[in-house]
């Protein structure tokens, strides 16, 4: 229940996590806060307030091996949409950001930068948080809602497109 009140009240993703480091070494007391403890103590609060959701970017910062959060975003992107680039582009411009970690202050911008950078040349990237767009999000049920009156014999599998190539399309509609 601290740690949450913590993270909840006093973390931040920075846009550039060097730069803060550099930043928080040249001058610690603008990076940090006190935090009062149930039991009334006081702990201060310094550069961890930006370096714990620091994580969530470089997993390596806790010696977690593996892709941060926006390179499993982007590599998911890439993997849904590698046959088509517009359903690559509206990806790209509809991320959704839904509760948990992606609430704490900056996530948002910094996660739309990072995408920003990974993205292929001409993409534009927007990341969404939970309560923005909400005809936007109505849209996307609509379009939803309309994929499950579709007759799903029609559907084309990544795998069935791969075997059998661009041929598949017109087989399959004929």
């Amino acid at each position: 229940e601290i740690v949450r009140s913590i993270k909840e009240n006093l973390t931040y993703v920075t846009l550039d996590f060097n730069i803060a480091m550099r930043e928080a070494e040249l001058d610690s007391s603008k990076f940090s806060k006190s935090y009062t403890l149930p039991d009334e103590n006081n702990i201060v609060i310094g550069n961890e307030m930006f370096r714990c959701p620091e994580a969530l970017f470089q997993p390596s910062l806790i010696g977690k091996e593996g892709p941060g959060i926006h390179e499993c975003t982007f590599q998911a992107i890439m993997a849904a949409t590698e046959t088509s680039e517009d359903v690559c582009q509206e990806m790209f411009l509809n991320v959704q950001l839904c509760g948990g970690s992606t609430t704490i202050p900056g996530f948002r911008e910094r996660l739309r930068t990072e995408l920003q950078d990974l993205a292929p040349y001409g993409i534009v990237t927007k990341v969404f948080d939970e309560h923005e767009h909400e005809h936007e999000k109505g849209q996307t049920r609509s379009y939803l809602d309309y994929l499950k009156l579709c007759d799903p014999s029609i559907w084309i599998t990544n795998y069935d497109y791969f075997e059998f190539g661009s041929g598949i399309v017109h087989k399959t509609l004929n």
